[in-house]
């Protein structure tokens, strides 16, 4: 069951009996008189109420239960006097009060009217931003775009140039295996040669030791036909000794000429490991510079993605901290309006 709460009866006669004692009616004193019961709101109200008749009504109106001595009179028209000064100032402030809350809802009025137009023309902004960042968005969709193209345009020309690569390989490598057989069959050609010298001068060394076994065995019959033809032996030997002086030479310059063939072979593989690596030089540098390209610009997309994406953040912000202010500035209003 609710409570019931203080009605102005209660505080009329409360108020009247504290008049009668000759003193100034309180919420306090009206209170501890109904027994520490009311709040602050309640008692205001009905206090001022009454107060208010108490103005307005004329001496002969005001209730009177009994006729109170002159000391008693004179007491409570000196606390009606203190009373009505004090309604009276009361009511005067209220007034100024009003005026004043009058005023400044008025000025807090055009300071919304200005802020409705301070937001009506950032929201143009706004727009007018919005649209300017479309526009960028689709001239960024169209790089974006075009550099699509070129980086199929990129790997096109690698493709190309790893084709050339793929081509000057073989024909590398085919033309490194001519080399080695045309070597090989140069040096088989020396070999045979160098072999028919070897066979040539251990026969003709078998022919010398045949010689010699028969001029041992024909010694001792042939001493003086011998001793004639030294001289002739010599001689022969000594053209023997110079041809294989000569042949010994021969092969030397076989030697040499060997030698000079591994150098040169030597020196074409290096050419083509040389080639070989100029052309990997050039593809890694223009696939790098491709690279460094691509990265660029997905570098400059982020970028600018991000910047858009932060002033759509800060313009949420923004726009939040807006419609915060407008609500406080409403509810403090509304607040002030229903005070």
């Amino acid at each position: 069951m609710s409570r019931l709460g203080i009605t102005f009866e209660q505080v009329e006669l409360a108020a009247e009996k504290i008049l009668a004692q000759g003193e100034n009616p309180t919420i306090e004193k009206i209170r501890n008189l109904l027994g520490g019961t009311g709040s602050n709101t309640t008692l205001s109200k009905h206090l001022n109420e009454w107060r208010s008749q108490r103005l307005m009504a004329t001496r002969d109106d005001l209730p009177a239960p009994h006729i109170p001595p002159d000391t008693v009179h004179a007491a409570v028209n000196r606390v009606w006097k203190e009373i009505h000064e004090e309604a009276s100032l009361q009511v005067q402030h209220t007034r100024e009060q009003a005026r004043a809350e009058i005023e400044a809802i008025k000025k807090q009025i055009d300071s919304l009217q200005q802020t409705n137009n301070s937001l009506t023309q950032e929201r143009d902004s706004l727009q007018q931003f919005l649209n300017q960042l479309t526009a960028e968005k689709e001239t960024t969709v169209l790089d974006l775009k075009a550099v699509s193209q070129q980086n199929a345009l990129l790997e096109e020309r690698c493709q190309s140039l790893n084709q050339q690569y793929q081509i000057f390989k073989r024909e590398s490598t085919a033309r490194l295996a001519d080399i080695s057989r045309l070597h090989q069959q140069e040096k088989s050609q020396w070999k045979e040669h160098y072999n028919a010298f070897q066979n040539s001068i251990h026969q003709s060394f078998a022919d010398i030791k045949n010689c010699q076994d028969t001029l041992q065995d024909r010694y001792t019959l042939e001493i003086d036909a011998l001793k004639t033809e030294k001289q002739k032996k010599e001689k022969s030997i000594t053209q023997l000794t110079a041809q294989f002086q000569k042949q010994q030479l021969q092969i030397g310059v076989l030697k040499t000429n060997c030698q000079q063939l591994a150098l040169e072979k030597k020196q074409a593989i290096d050419l083509l490991a040389e080639q070989k690596k100029q052309i990997i030089q050039v593809l890694t540098t223009e696939f790098d510079q491709s690279q460094i390209r691509e990265n660029h610009m997905i570098k400059i997309l982020e970028d600018l993605h991000k910047n858009i994406f932060n002033e759509k953040n800060e313009k949420r912000k923004n726009s939040k901290k807006n419609n915060k202010n407008k609500q406080n500035n409403e509810e403090t209003f509304l607040s002030r309006v229903t005070s």
